[in-house]
């Protein structure tokens, strides 16, 4: 044996023994017992004679002592160097210096946990009670439980594991997760019926999920359980929940800090150091930037980082995702929309951005830089230099080059943490997964060929399904890594070919389907996959498709009323080379924007009827595309379909996303034929994105540009609803107020640049109703005879205004 290996000893368990190349033989039942009475003394000389008595019992046959040193000799071959076994008077010990042992492992990560929570690190906490906790394989020692060398070790370590679960379902009631800590507080309950602690966290979880009657359920059976096996009554921290919940104590139904940080589909594993040294550069200055190729995991540690700083900010933990920006473009639209928050009048959205910035403590977390780099480090160094309170964690591939920055590589995962990752992926493919000695060596193969990417680690191990670690390695050995590589750096080219290599398993339907789905900036539901990225196809037949997708990691899902499916920005632009590749850039293009132009003028009649809220939620997770669709058409000089666009878009996006879309329509002014039919619609939204921003004269002007001019109708105008109400005759490709009857009085239905609107019923009518008198019209004195007016079906076609303003 050699003295460099490491042996792992693990007794939270089953007794087993481990070393680099997987478990190892230690003998029969005589030599377990003999080694878990060792690893209980924990480095300390143990008797021979209490070696003898654990062995064989208070009688031990004659013999015992040779048959004993027989045993300590077998131990001493198959352990080496790494955990050396010497002889001590009066017995011997096991030294583990140099080796591990899972309890002390767990026993740590708990102490660490609870450090953090006592700090209110409450994130930290729940991380190391989760990787404490999957440690343990069954019962502590197991088959010695109830042998007297080990009884009270396994009652200390069942009792810590109990403990380290009440911890765990804490930190989760902190964090607002309480509906998860309800199963996990009921069992430790009925374990220990009258263990206080966990059945007083178990009240305030029920409170915080709604079940008062629940939680004071709890407290009268812990109440009763005390009182009929110890005749004692429950202690003060009960009792003053208890009191609490019945006066509906506001503290206990404390939020969380606010944010919008997405929720972890799967654990955190490694990078406990990096981790650690990024907390500490965010706690040191105002921006921090990690860097790193594709596929390293930079969005991911930048969250979990997040996530655990989240406490420190009043005002929450914001994630601004750039991903689905085109290049080169503006950051400040999809900051705000990050945020949550508009363009105020007469500022720049940048500029709206830095005033809502100024007065709050926050963390913004500023995603995938690198490809509007320009713009985003200007954003970032006036958030730095102007908001005092608030931190930066920006990802991009390259440094930002800020005053005040700290830049930080994200490295390739060190091989133990890359196994791991495997593993925790492959078992959730395949729960049996078994990391036996053969299967080891191939994963390390593997990760080593990835180069410790975690994308390339994740997308290998989703194959487990279908192939064995040592099928992935040999494939990945026929892969060429660096040669024909289309990345700029050895370790991109390496994850290259893991995508490569994913990508030609699917047939070829499949990736068919895969180079479509590159198309989309920001995802895309079922009916937009089918006609934009394979519209030869069936729709089940593209369901089932992109169904193997999912399961092949090739594709993410988020689910809700309607799932929405996108690819990785990685596997997008390789995607998007094999189209190219392919020659099918242009017609997916052409498909993309016909669609998208389609959509926002449905989306935009179905605003005017019953399910105008589900169609304004509808359109936020569209935007990325409708905004990639403009692009397009601009770029291919298609006006016609990129002023049908512009026409329905603001409308449908302005009240949630910002006012980006009203620029889109002035940049075609000086472009389209103003003969064009839609061509008063985007003098209309033009001129309303002005008076938004509080320019009332460019407002004027710009309509002046359409003067008296009907909007004409949309291409394929489809109803919104059936139910009668009354509208003027114009139309329109945006929604127009109305009610069932018309009243008595009112202003005169006119026109309006981005539409035709019947009453000022609504707010948005009424601003552009301000808008137009700020213009100067209607003439003074002509105000009363408009309100004297009555409109109806036969006169309700009203004279444009001069203005284009009601």
């Amino acid at each position: 044996m050699t003295g460099t290996r490491q042996v792992h000893f693990r007794v939270l368990g089953p007794l087993q023994v481990e070393d680099g190349s997987g478990p190892v033989a230690v003998g029969g039942h005589k030599p377990r017992t003999l080694l878990a009475a060792l690893l209980v003394a924990r480095g300390e000389v143990v008797p021979a004679d209490r070696l003898l008595a654990a062995v064989w019992g208070d009688s031990p046959p004659d013999g015992a002592s040779t048959a004993l040193r027989a045993y300590v000799s077998r131990l001493r071959g198959v352990l080496g160097d790494a955990a050396p076994l010497r002889h001590r008077p009066p017995g011997y010990t096991l030294s583990l210096a140099a080796a591990t042992l899972d309890a002390d492992g767990f026993e740590q990560r708990v102490r660490t946990a609870r450090a953090a929570a006592a700090a209110g690190d409450h994130p930290r906490a729940l991380a190391d009670l989760d990787a404490a906790l999957g440690l343990w394989r069954g019962d502590a020692l197991a088959e010695f439980a109830d042998e007297e060398f080990a009884a009270a070790e396994a009652a200390r370590l069942t009792e810590l594991r109990a403990g380290a679960a009440a911890d765990r379902a804490e930190a989760l009631v902190e964090l607002g997760r309480a509906a998860e800590a309800v199963p996990e507080l009921e069992a430790l309950v009925r374990r220990s019926p009258t263990w206080e602690r966990p059945a007083v966290t178990l009240m305030r979880a029920r409170y915080a999920t709604g079940h008062q009657a629940d939680a004071l359920a709890a407290f009268h059976e812990l109440r009763t359980r005390l009182d009929d096996e110890l005749g004692v009554e429950p202690a003060v921290p009960a009792r003053e929940l208890y009191r609490r919940i019945l006066v509906h104590d506001p503290a206990l139904a404390a939020a969380p800090p606010p944010g919008n940080l997405p929720r972890r589909a799967s654990g955190f594993v490694g990078r406990d150091r990096e981790v650690e040294r990024v907390l500490a550069a965010l706690r040191a200055g105002p921006l921090v930037t990690l860097t790193g190729v594709g596929g390293a995991g930079k969005t991911r540690l930048a969250v979990e980082v997040a996530a655990r700083d989240r406490r420190r900010f009043a005002d929450g933990v914001w994630l601004c995702e750039l991903a689905a920006l085109p290049d080169g473009s503006p950051v400040g639209d999809a900051v705000s929309a990050g945020l949550g928050i508009r363009q105020r009048s007469g500022l720049s959205v940048e500029d709206s951005v830095l005033d809502y910035l100024r007065g709050r403590a926050l963390l913004l977390l500023v995603d995938n830089c690198e490809h509007v780099l320009p713009h985003a480090a200007a954003l970032v160094a006036e958030v730095v230099r102007r908001c005092p309170r608030v931190v930066v964690l920006a990802t991009s591939r390259e440094p930002l080059a800020v005053e005040g920055e700290q830049v930080w590589p994200v490295p390739p995962l060190p091989l133990e943490d890359a196994t791991a990752l495997f593993v925790q992926r492959a078992r959730a493919a395949t729960p049996d997964f078994r990391l036996d000695p053969a299967a080891a060596d191939a994963v390390a193969t593997i990760c080593s060929r990835l180069d410790g990417l975690p994308l390339g680690i994740e997308l290998a191990a989703a194959r487990m399904r279908v192939m064995s670690p040592v099928e992935v390695a040999a494939r990945l050995e026929d892969t060429p890594l660096l040669g024909g590589g289309r990345g700029p750096v050895a370790r991109h080219q390496s994850l290259v070919a893991a995508i490569e290599w994913s990508y030609r398993l699917l047939p070829e339907a499949e990736q068919r389907l895969f180079r479509g789905m590159s198309v989309f900036a920001g995802g895309a539901d079922l009916r937009a996959v089918h006609r934009v990225a394979d519209p030869g196809a069936g729709e089940d037949d593209v369901l089932d498709r992109l169904t193997r997708l999912v399961d092949r990691s090739m594709v993410v899902v988020r689910s809700g009323v309607h799932s929405r499916y996108r690819l990785l920005e990685t596997l997008r632009a390789y995607g998007r080379a094999q189209a190219e590749g392919a020659g099918e850039t242009a017609a997916l293009a052409r498909r993309h924007v016909g669609y998208h132009v389609d959509y926002a003028e449905r989306a935009g009649a179905g605003l005017q009827g019953p399910d105008e809220r589900a169609w304004a939620e509808e359109a936020l997770g569209v935007y990325d595309d409708l905004r990639a669709a403009f692009t397009r058409a601009a770029a291919d000089r298609e006006w016609d379909l990129a002023v049908r666009l512009v026409a329905a878009v603001p409308e449908l996006v302005h009240l949630r996303v910002g006012y980006e879309a009203y620029a889109w329509a002035e940049s075609l002014l000086g472009v389209v034929d103003p003969g064009h039919p839609r061509y008063p619609a985007a003098v209309g939204a033009a001129a309303r994105g002005a008076w938004n921003r509080g320019e009332f004269a460019l407002a004027r002007a710009t309509a002046l540009r359409a003067p008296d001019r009907r909007p004409g109708p949309p291409a394929s105008p489809t109803p919104a609803t059936s139910s009668p109400t009354w509208r003027s005759t114009r139309a329109t490709s945006t929604p127009r107020c109305g009610t069932t009857r018309p009243r008595r009085s009112g202003p005169g239905p006119t026109a309006t640049g981005s539409g035709w609107c019947g009453r000022c019923t609504t707010s948005r009518c009424a601003r552009r109703c301000a808008a137009g008198r700020s213009s100067g019209w209607p003439p003074r004195g002509e105000a009363s005879r408009w309100r004297r007016r009555r409109p109806t079906r036969r006169r309700g076609r009203w004279p444009a205004t001069p203005s284009g303003w009601c």
